[in-house]
């Protein structure tokens, strides 16, 4: 037996955390199952009337498990009973009637048949179950560490049909552990069972303690489920692949020493492949993909029904001719999730104080921690695309600028090539002639002009005209202005019967 410190529950099986604190189980030395104190409820006690205790076969964080014999029928049955301090609760004890009710309804070979159930007039309620002769799974890994593959996959394939009648009547586990599968013989064939259907949904859905801690157990707890999300059928699929990871294993995928730390695992940190750990879950195979494929932390990453799992199942492990396993390495469709650090179904921490207990100080800096080096991550990645995009546009500009260069430093060539041509032409035009004879003296008197700055010197030598003319400076900018010329000397003119002498006119 395991005791909380804290409230002093008692729990059997394989439990290391309260389900309703959070505190870790103490393990009593040689304590046996048996009524609490202030319950009524012994052996020899008549329940209903009808069915006599006759020991506890177990105890858990709804009720007590009891071996009972049916007065009248003389048959052995087991029956499950409401834990007084949650019967008070008319919600919890209706709830729990209800679920009853509807586990009654999934009829199939894989799960535990309900016979009976009722309220007792002090208020308390409790189910009865056909009663099994066996041990939980739970025993089995304890003792015997991970289980062979063959033996495992049968199992699992009798597990996943009992959750697929349950899900086609619309009925969910929601607490699906090591503990709940219970392995027994019929018919020479070693066959698994589920038990306790609905009752998670039942704890979970009343405060029930001053922390208001969910019920369930965290090491099976999908990560939508630790943090207060909507459930459905995929949830267990999650707890089936962690089952599955434990019993090919020998552990879970994830431990810690508080029960948040066990949630906060199972929400932000991807389970280390079997392949990797010692043992023989080196040689799974396929078998690796496909649970590793049930434990995605997205819903819609893993399988969408239990049918969908069996037929990938039967499709990597075969039976051979000597009874042993053949494994598939590696089969077409089957694709494990890439896990993404700080987006596990982009469930945020902070849905945790909704319906948890307040997590530990470490606990809550190691998730957001997670979160922060994801987003310091992507930050980093469109900075550097960002200054990637502004070097390769800064390149472009500056190879664009470059060419323009060039072409304006050829059009200035050109422009250069045509001033000297122009040039050229201009020189050929002012080449200097021959000197031109004296100017006649006229009767009258006359200005000489002095002759142009074009005009070739007395005695220079004319070069041939077909020889090709020195290269000839292009002209400057501003010219001498033309000196004046005075006006053509006048006609003497008569007025007035005298005549006017004209003063330009040269007098003889």
């Amino acid at each position: 037996m395991r005791t909380c410190a804290t409230c002093g529950q008692r729990f059997s099986g394989e439990a290391a955390f309260c389900p309703f604190d959070g505190t870790k189980l103490e393990v009593e030395v040689g304590a046996a199952a048996g009524p609490r104190p202030g319950d009524e409820v012994g052996p020899g006690a008549v329940i209903g009337g009808v069915y006599r205790v006759d020991r506890v076969l177990g105890e858990g964080g709804m009720g007590t498990v009891f071996a009972v014999t049916h007065t009248r029928l003389n048959k052995r049955f087991a029956l499950k009973m409401l834990k007084k301090d949650l019967a008070r609760d008319p919600e919890t004890r209706a709830r729990f009637l209800q679920e009853a009710q509807a586990a009654g309804q999934i009829q199939h070979p894989n799960v535990v048949e309900i016979t009976d159930f009722a309220a007792l007039p002090d208020g308390s309620a409790y189910m009865v179950m056909e009663y099994l002769d066996g041990q939980p799974l739970a025993r089995m890994i304890k003792l015997g560490g991970a289980l062979p593959a063959l033996r495992a996959v049968t199992l699992v394939r009798d597990v996943a049909k009992a959750l697929q009648a349950a899900h086609d009547a619309s009925v969910v586990h929601r607490d699906l552990k090591p503990d709940n599968v219970f392995v027994l013989e019929i018919g020479g064939r070693e066959t698994a069972k589920i038990l306790d259907f609905g009752v998670a949904k039942v704890a979970g859905s009343a405060k029930l303690t001053r922390t208001g801690m969910v019920f369930g157990t965290p090491h099976y707890m999908s990560p939508e489920q630790a943090s207060g999300g909507v459930v459905d059928g995929r949830t267990d699929i999650y707890a089936l692949g962690v089952i599955m990871y434990e019993m090919f294993t020998g552990r879970v995928p994830f431990e810690a020493d508080t029960y948040m730390g066990v949630l906060t695992k199972h929400m932000f940190e991807a389970p280390v492949p079997p392949s990797q750990l010692p043992g023989p879950a080196r040689e799974l195979g396929a078998l690796e993909d496909l649970t590793l494929k049930a434990l995605a932390k997205r819903p819609e990453d893993r399988y969408s029904s239990m049918n969908e799992l069996i037929a990938d199942l039967d499709r990597i492990v075969q039976v051979g001719p000597d009874g042993r396993a053949i494994i598939a390495a590696e089969v077409a469709g089957i694709r494990r999730p890439v896990f993404k650090p700080g987006q596990p179904g982009r469930i945020s921490v902070a849905g945790l104080a909704d319906e948890l207990e307040p997590p530990h100080r470490a606990e809550i800096d190691a998730a957001f921690r997670t979160e922060r080096e994801a987003r310091v991550q992507r930050f980093g990645m469109i900075v550097l695309s960002a200054i990637l995009g502004l070097g390769l546009v800064v390149a472009v500009t500056a190879l664009v600028l470059r060419r323009g260069d060039g072409r304006a430093a050829t059009k200035g060539g050109d422009l250069t090539e045509k001033g000297e041509k122009a040039s050229e032409k201009a020189g050929e035009k002012a080449k200097p002639t021959s000197p031109s004879a004296s100017a006649s003296t006229s009767a009258t008197p006359s200005v000489s002009v002095p002759p142009s700055a074009s005009a070739a010197p007395p005695g220079s030598a004319v070069p041939p005209a077909s020889a090709d003319p020195p290269p000839v400076a292009p002209p400057p900018a501003t010219t001498t202005p033309p000196k004046w010329t005075p006006p053509p000397p006048a006609t003497t003119k008569k007025s007035g019967g005298e005549d006017i002498d004209d003063p330009w006119a040269k007098k003889n």
